[in-house]
């Protein structure tokens, strides 16, 4: 029996997270399928996380890097121990700039293997407005919708540099590129991925979780709170830590708040599709199930309302967001004082063991 290794790079929101989720939780589920999800290089670092980060941090950054979470050494031994005819890997980190040198690993390591490279991709100005939705929602960009498409959104969307440099690195595996679009919504991510990638049909509940929108209210209290954080911190870059922006999403689901809008004007969405007709005809031509209308023709009008920017809050409104403020930073004094902590223990303990070899000539 040949394995089959199914290396999912992504692209993020595209249920990419649902996928190792559920791959990773309900093992049961899959092997008697012949499927199997490798706990080497798994990066449970958050509640969330299953993805196979490790391995991509192996490659590219050691800092990130946990020996205990299993290396690509310690991946090639889980899965030679495994009879299961497909091991599926998933980590979005992978995508772009690792195709060569993650190509030449699997290439390495599973000489024998067929392997195959899988991309979920979605429409060019949803994939964009998602994007800018999440940097959003934390407080992590002073740029206008159009603003971030031409500084980032307009790279981030060309699906074919992406495609064609795996394609280049993985020439001798399969590459595949699958919509996420209705057909994968309706049907379910994870059934989506097991259907088409592997030819297996599991009925399950889905395990993804949208990220709440918040509202323009809940939009404006992240950016009040997160500059007024930057005062007292003195630090014109910093951002509010995750703690903060989870208790200001749940102080603003309490309230009353527009969530039904966009920041994609419809020139903006027009011209993001002129800009991608190219890329999806060549979509459609590589991988036919592109070849459909939420692709290749214009996007309708969402119905949502179009807005530029989120509205002033007023001083009734910002007096609850001085408690949260007061405790995000408490929170980074905390934190600045762990780390000064254990570097000045870590510093003793190098003076101490040097100081000895000097005392031992």
């Amino acid at each position: 029996m040949t394995q089959h290794i199914i290396l999912h790079v992504g692209f993020p929101k595209t249920g990419t997270t649902a996928i190792q989720r559920t791959l990773a939780d309900f093992p049961d589920t899959f092997a008697p399928h012949g499927i199997v999800y490798p706990k080497a290089g798994q990066a449970r670092l958050a509640k969330r996380m299953r993805g196979h980060h490790n391995l991509a941090y192996e490659l590219y950054d050691p800092a990130k890097f946990n020996p205990t979470g299993g290396s690509w050494e310690d991946l090639a031994t889980e899965v030679a121990a495994s009879d299961a005819p497909n091991i599926v890997l998933s980590s979005e980190a992978f995508r772009g700039h690792l195709a060569m040198v993650t190509a030449a690993k699997l290439r390495k390591l599973f000489p024998k293997h067929r392997r195959s490279i899988v991309m979920y991709i979605r429409t060019q100005w949803v994939y964009v407005e998602s994007g800018y939705n999440q940097l959003d929602r934390f407080g992590a960009t002073d740029e206008s919708m159009a603003g971030f498409y031409q500084s980032t959104g307009r790279k981030i969307a060309d699906y074919r540099e992406i495609v064609e440099t795996w394609q280049q690195a993985a020439h001798d595996c399969e590459v595949v590129c699958l919509p996420f679009a209705s057909e994968a919504k309706k049907m379910g991510i994870v059934e989506h991925f097991c259907h088409n990638l592997l030819g297996v049909d599991i009925e399950m509940e889905e395990m993804q979780q949208a990220n709440h929108k918040i509202g323009l209210k809940g939009l404006s209290a992240i950016y009040y709170c997160r500059d007024e954080y930057r005062k007292v911190a003195k630090d014109p870059k910093a951002n509010l830590p995750s703690s903060a922006i989870m208790q200001l999403s749940r102080m603003s689901r309490k309230n009353d708040d527009v969530y039904n809008y966009t920041f994609l004007t419809p020139e903006l969405v027009k011209s993001i599709y002129d800009d991608s007709v190219e890329t999806n005809r060549w979509l459609a031509k590589a991988f036919p199930q592109f070849d459909t209308a939420e692709f290749l023709e214009p996007p309708s009008t969402s119905k949502a309302t179009p807005v530029e920017t989120w509205p002033t809050l007023t001083s009734e409104e910002t007096e609850p967001l001085r408690a949260v403020i007061r405790a995000a930073l408490a929170e980074t004094r905390e934190q600045r004082l762990r780390k000064a902590t254990a570097d000045a223990a870590a510093a003793e303990a190098l003076e101490d063991e040097d100081g000895g070899s000097v005392a031992m000539d």
